[in-house]
């Protein structure tokens, strides 16, 4: 069966940001060139340039693209039969933060700090996001009584967020494997008591 033109424009779409990712992985931002994902994609630049018609633009548009993916992801996975729980969360994050997305992220973060013109194209893109991931936390957690779950995943992602990019330099590294044990010990305490009568100063209600 042949495909419809917006079925084409999309595969190229996808393909133009998965060879974005390798590149930012393997180059960084600022040694990056669009020949450079026109040949990782398999594409000339012409036609790369129908899509981006810049660097930059490739780059947010490969950062909308992960972004996307990755609350696609955890929005499937609050949708399986079983019930959302802080262990579980812990558990999908670290696979995430062990991936090649993430070191892509993770360096797009970093080089921002030193270009004003990345920076500015991506930080929409990392509020909303911000948003989004508030969003499907309250979804896993609605209830009022469940108010320190929400906090605790999210002190959770900006935990293992800063382990995951201290990461990349230090291989294997004994104080992560030892914060990582102590955040799975309180992710499992928290979940135990979230069904409990907790003093108000703890479950965060007035």
């Amino acid at each position: 069966m042949r495909l419809t033109q917006a079925e084409r424009r999309q595969q190229t779409l996808q393909k133009l940001h998965e060879a974005t990712v390798e590149c930012i992985v393997n180059k960084g931002f600022s040694r990056l060139t669009t020949a450079d994902i026109a040949e990782a994609a398999d594409l000339s630049q012409g036609a790369l340039f129908r899509y981006y018609p810049s660097k930059t633009a490739a780059v947010a548009g490969a950062t909308r693209y992960l972004f996307d993916k990755v609350i696609r992801d955890f929005n499937c996975l609050l949708g399986e039969p079983c019930e959302p729980n802080l262990m579980k969360i812990v558990d999908d994050l670290e696979a995430w933060f062990h991936s090649a997305d993430f070191i892509a992220v993770s360096r797009l973060f970093a080089e921002s700090s030193a270009d004003a013109e990345l920076k500015e194209a991506i930080q929409p893109l990392i509020e909303q996001h911000r948003l989004n991931t508030h969003a499907l936390i309250e979804q896993a957690f609605p209830a009022e009584s469940q108010a320190m779950l929400r906090s605790a995943a999210h002190a959770v992602i900006y935990l293992m967020q800063g382990i995951a990019t201290e990461k990349h330099l230090i291989a294997d590294d004994f104080i992560e494997r030892d914060i990582m044990q102590l955040v799975r010990n309180a992710a499992t305490l928290l979940s135990l008591q979230s069904n409990s009568i907790l003093p108000d100063s703890i479950n965060g209600r007035k």
